[in-house]
């Protein structure tokens, strides 16, 4: 009798917890918020200040667990330019030289070391490409412009986990950028690739150029197919047990 109490104990707590791993996995996404903005704004050590990054010292960030790196290229011959993040409410942009003198990584300082000082953001044949650890949904992305506002003339293209490296603005999806925040919903993936309006049509302006200001990324929830195996080894385990303990 002692025997088969055991078993019925060891029976209740499996139970619970398939009960428990179930109400996890019916849990919303959780959502790490990368404000690039205020990071930017923050001197070291709690942001970056002005700054410039390339491909041996990249931009790294992690948010909740969820790691972004971001590096930056010409579309046109992709050669490798500099990640820069530009102060006072601007975010990530491109840079194709920087001041003389100038060292890459963060920054105690606001000061400008693009060359010249205008060139810092996304603007024609530029590309940000933004590589997640693991795999996210982009829910809100939040944009500035050329002179760091909030209207935008025309597209912007993002192209999300293409089969090797965007070459030209047909692998581009085109979103509308007539305001500073959108969301897009169905950006899935691991790599972003953001181009401006000014690679798409060919015209430079302030509001035809960007800035990734903030990004809003959400990782997916388990499977639940994964629970219902988990549950139908766990109930084998039971049986197994119970049958063994009258025995």
């Amino acid at each position: 009798m002692k025997s088969f109490t055991f078993s019925n104990r060891f029976t209740t707590a499996l139970w619970s917890s398939l009960l428990c791993a179930s109400i996890l996995c019916g849990s919303s996404a959780f959502a790490a918020s990368f404000d690039f903005a205020s990071r930017t704004d923050t001197l070291p050590p709690g942001g970056t200040g002005e700054s410039a990054w390339d491909t041996f010292t990249p931009y790294t960030w992690t948010v909740d667990g969820i790691t972004v790196t971001a590096t930056a290229r010409n579309l046109a011959n992709s050669q490798s330019r500099f990640v820069y993040a530009d102060a006072n409410n601007a975010g990530l942009g491109v840079c194709t030289t920087l001041s003389g003198g100038a060292s890459t990584g963060a920054r105690s300082s606001f000061s400008n070391i693009c060359n010249p000082s205008n060139d810092d953001n996304i603007t024609k044949n530029d590309v940000l490409d933004l590589v997640f650890s693991e795999v996210v949904t982009i829910d809100v992305l939040t944009l500035v412009n050329g002179s760091h506002g909030t209207s935008f003339t025309g597209d912007f293209g993002v192209a999300v986990d293409f089969l090797g490296t965007p070459t030209s603005i047909l692998d581009y999806t085109h979103l509308l950028a007539q305001h500073n925040v959108v969301n897009p919903g169905l950006l899935t993936g691991t790599t972003f690739s953001f181009i401006a309006n000014a690679t798409i049509s060919g015209t430079e302006s302030n509001s035809r150029q960007l800035y990734v200001n903030a990004i809003t990324a959400n990782a997916p929830v388990p499977e639940p197919s994964t629970m219902i195996l988990l549950g139908s080894g766990l109930v084998g385990l039971i049986g197994y047990r119970m049958k063994t303990t009258k025995a």
